[in-house]
């Protein structure tokens, strides 16, 4: 079970694809639960406490992003931005 929790962390380009099928299916489960409504409402919100827009064109998306970079830089790009950084992850 600690095995799942550890595979399970968000970390940029540092994170490390789940070894085990528990892993795999919660992984899944979870990027399945940031696209649906509650995950997009959570993500616009958050959006908002941080200062973001959610959606600028002129904004780019920002790829591969190590752990350190997105904490660091998390207030900004966009919201909508931040489903594409971290799916490219």
């Amino acid at each position: 079970m600690l095995n799942v929790v550890k595979e399970m962390r968000f970390a940029g380009i540092e994170t490390k694809a789940a070894m085990t099928i528990e892993g795999k299916i919660v992984q899944d489960a979870n990027f399945l639960d940031n696209f649906g409504a509650i995950g997009v409402a959570r993500q616009i919100a958050s959006g908002g406490f941080h200062g973001r827009p959610i959606y600028d064109p002129d904004t780019p998306v920002r790829a591969k992003l190590s752990a350190r970079e997105y904490q660091f830089h998390k207030r900004k790009g966009t919201s909508i931005n931040n489903f594409y950084e971290r799916l490219s992850a």
